[in-house]
């Protein structure tokens, strides 16, 4: 019966093969907590193991995609199997860092306890993989980080490497981006393609298949040009960097211009002078999509970030989409070199700061003409020709609390210069809990911009993405104060999971029908545990932990303490 089948299976094209064994590995969101992910082995990995003739099917799907975490057993034994079975690391096609769980942040350790847990087989390995480390430092070295690397130093067929899920404390306790903290330099030496051997990487075929590669680092101890060597990486096409912070402007670009695969560029929470992004711009040959997400520096001059705009017109024609924006963009200046957009005219997607609609609607320049707020076409003029898609970002905290709505509809004005290519416009509104800022409020008509858009034919988004515990559990409590407009405003919220999805609106919705019945002075709810709390503040808080933890899901996340900070729901 088994060889059976076992032929039945053959006949199936390898796709196929990894969708149905894809079902059959259980998601990390059906676990009830952290102690059950660790303890409780995979049914479809213990069955492919004992099974002698579903083995050799199933293995190209066990190692195509890896997914590690600190202080999760099974890095350790993956290497052992890799070093003794080097076709298995030839299967390798994804390597993802992402702790499974809030708790698994990775904490910095020096310890030579720690750096002994380092098997033979795994250092000899590094050895002859010619480390850029003397053979002795690896006894001292971070375990995970060496076997990290030399994961990667043997995966020569990898295809996707993402290490921005990477975490650590820094000293204050705060966490923060693994690869930020300065104090983990020598991590980056271990890791070949990140390491200052990225010369090496990009002038040999060690990695001739990678063609996704995302990364969370800060520049505080190295030189931008160290990174731009990626720019090298054969049949790189996607390269992101995360918390790339480098003031000066580069001295010696290692890339020619015009040589790079790379199609889409992305910089993230990033603080980097416009040479330096121009020169990634200009290194492409041909890109697709640029994003370019300002850190909020309150002592570093925003307008030269936006000269970029001049750089792009070199891919006005294979630009497809454009994301620029920064929190703390305010005051006409800052707008420089945005009057250049409307010469991208492969531009297909847009996302802007939702600012820019208020300086466009008041008093404004463009081309060094004086705009007064009556005549005024609104931002329309900024518009490529064939744009289809146009997205703002609206962050409360760093905007003056004003209404938005008939700037947006100025777009609808017969003197706009809108294109008629134009099918969406959506904003998405990014509030902040009373703690952190002002109290959350909503300040578009949504139904109204809905109504508007639709009949010219215009699909009109209004998007709510909440990014700390106080802001989902205010939102609960704000919502439901609106009644039968904040369950409809509830339902804009975004988040990882239907189930999760679920569970706010229905939160909401309980909490809109109890507003009606009860006097507003008295916010104390009788629950079914029989003690009295005010509505919305549960014992064991799931606004807290599943909305916050987002990937976790609701059943994993209910053992955590809730106490990470901010930065971990980025």
């Amino acid at each position: 019966m088994a060889q059976m089948q076992s032929t039945t299976l053959l006949h199936l094209s390898n796709e196929l093969l990894l969708e149905i064994f894809e079902y059959l590995q259980p998601h990390e969101n059906q676990l009830k907590n952290k102690e059950d992910y660790d303890s409780t082995p995979s049914p479809f990995l213990a069955l492919a193991l004992t099974c002698r003739h579903l083995h050799p099917l199933a293995v190209k799907f066990l190692y195509s995609n890896i997914e590690v975490a600190p202080r999760v057993a099974g890095l350790t034994a993956l290497l052992k199997t890799i070093t003794k079975r080097k076709e298995y690391a030839q299967l390798i096609k994804r390597i993802s860092v992402s702790p499974k769980h809030p708790d698994l942040s990775l904490n910095v350790s020096y310890s030579s306890e720690d750096g002994c847990r380092l098997s033979g087989a795994v250092e000899a390995q590094a050895a002859i993989l010619d480390f850029p480390y003397p053979r002795n430092d690896l006894k001292t070295a971070i375990p995970f980080e060496v076997e990290l690397g030399v994961l990667i130093l043997l995966s020569k067929n990898i295809e996707i490497l993402n290490l921005t899920k990477c975490f650590t404390k820094d000293a204050k306790g705060n966490t923060v981006p693994y690869f930020s903290d300065p104090r983990a330099a020598h991590v980056l030496a271990l890791l070949n393609p990140m390491s200052l051997h990225l010369k090496k990487l990009s002038t040999t075929n060690q990695f001739h298949k990678l063609r996704e590669l995302r990364l969370s680092v800060s520049c505080v101890y190295m030189e931008i040009e160290s990174f731009a060597l990626l720019l090298g990486v054969p049949c790189l096409k996607y390269l992101e960097f995360k918390d790339l912070h480098e003031e000066l402007p580069p001295s010696n670009w290692p890339i020619h211009t015009q040589s790079s695969t790379v199609e889409k560029l992305a910089f993230y929470s990033s603080t980097i002078s416009s040479e330096a992004i121009s020169l990634f711009v200009v290194s492409c040959k041909r890109l697709r999509e640029f994003t370019f997400e300002m850190d909020g520096v309150l002592d570093l001059p925003m307008a030269s970030f936006l000269d970029v705009v001049r750089d792009l017109e070199l891919h006005k024609d294979s630009l497809e989409s454009l994301y620029l924006h920064d929190e703390l963009l305010q005051g006409p200046g800052d707008c420089r070199g945005l009057d250049n957009l409307p010469r991208l005219r492969g531009l297909k997607s847009l996302t802007l700061s939702i600012s820019l609609l208020e300086m466009w609607s008041d008093t404004s320049t463009l081309n060094g003409a004086s705009l007064n707020t009556a005549q005024s076409p609104g931002i329309s003029v900024l518009l490529p020709p064939n744009l289809k898609q146009l997205r703002f970002i609206f962050m409360q905290w760093a905007l003056r609390n004003e209404r938005y709505d008939n700037a947006l509809l100025k777009l609808l004005s017969p003197d706009a210069s809108t294109p008629p290519t134009l099918t969406s416009v959506s904003v998405t509104y990014i509030p902040f809990s009373s703690e952190d800022g002002p109290a959350i409020i909503f300040p578009l008509d949504f139904i109204d911009l809905v109504e508007q858009f639709s009949i010219h034919g215009i699909k009109f988004e209004y998007d709510i993405e909440g990014r700390s515990q106080n802001c989902f559990q205010e939102l609960i409590t704000t919502c439901a104060r609106m009644g039968s407009r904040g369950v409809d405003i509830a339902t804009h919220v975004k988040f990882a999971t239907d189930i999760v999805r679920a569970d706010f609106l229905d939160m909401v919705h309980s909490g809109s029908v109890w507003y009606q019945n009860y006097d507003d002075r008295d916010l104390w709810v009788d629950y079914d545990d029989g003690e009295s709390r005010e509505f919305g503040e549960e014992e064991d808080s799931w606004a807290e932990d599943d909305l916050a933890w987002g990937e976790g899901g609701r059943g994993e996340s209910r053992s955590q303490s809730g106490s990470q900070s901010e930065s971990d729901f980025y």
